[in-house]
């Protein structure tokens, strides 16, 4: 084939996958993003353009969004930008609140590089990539046992809900085996870290992602109003 020759070339040094980075046309368009207002989401970009991207949202102090969950070493908090995380997928026997640990962290590491503490989930549910596996079963992505499967009925976060086995057509899906087969179970995941011991103070930070996504945006609609001043 035509392009068989680049694949058999030498890797380039670094943890990059092309050479380019930024180019000139992509530099405009960041640029003039800014200049409106838009939402910069920069996960998408390869690592050369991505620390390109930083040095010119560093030179006009905007923030970004980091939809795969990469902060630039804290660097997308200090902007006022946001990111995504999410909960480990298993508990370790003997260890309480193992599954919500990463969660913990990461709101601690927001706090620390001085961002509104909120992070959301990004699942990123396009119909190739994977959703959350299930902890029991013969699919369980769990190397040590597991403890605490969900069971119902429980009650929402916030207690004004409670949620019974949930449907498909005619057959009852079965979460613990099962895992986050669509999106109408984010409720027994969250259900699941409680169980394994994360207090509902620690998943506050999850329900308030929605208003740090909105401060993100308003900071952007923010600087790209100055940079137009400032022309």
């Amino acid at each position: 084939t035509p392009f068989l020759s680049n694949l058999q070339e030498p890797g380039l040094e670094g943890d990059h996958c092309q050479a380019t980075g930024l180019t000139e046309l992509g530099e405009t368009l960041l640029r003039e993003m800014m200049l409106r207002g838009m939402i910069v989401e920069v996960d998408h970009l390869p690592r050369r353009a991505y620390n390109r991207a930083y040095e010119l949202l560093v030179e006009n102090d905007y923030p970004a969004m980091g939809t795969h969950g990469r902060t630039n070493g804290g660097q997308i908090y200090e902007l006022g930008g946001m990111s995504i995380t999410g909960f480990h997928r298993c508990g370790q026997p003997g260890v309480r609140g193992a599954m919500g640990r990463r969660f913990v962290d990461r709101i601690n590491f927001i706090r620390e590089h001085g961002g509104y503490p909120a992070e959301g989930f990004g699942f990123d549910l396009n119909g190739f990539a994977g959703a959350p596996r299930p902890r029991f079963g013969p699919d369980a992505d769990c190397s040590e046992p597991q403890e605490n499967p969900i069971t119902y009925p429980f009650e929402s976060y916030r207690g004004d809900v409670t949620f019974t086995e949930p449907q498909l057509g005619e057959r009852s899906v079965n979460f613990n085996e099962e895992g986050m087969a669509h999106l109408g179970l984010v409720a027994e995941l969250i259900e699941e870290v409680r169980r394994d011991g994360m207090t509902d103070e620690d998943l506050e930070p999850l329900f308030r992602s929605a208003e740090a996504y909105l401060r993100m945006w308003e900071r952007s609609e923010e600087r790209g109003a100055a940079l137009r001043m400032a022309r």
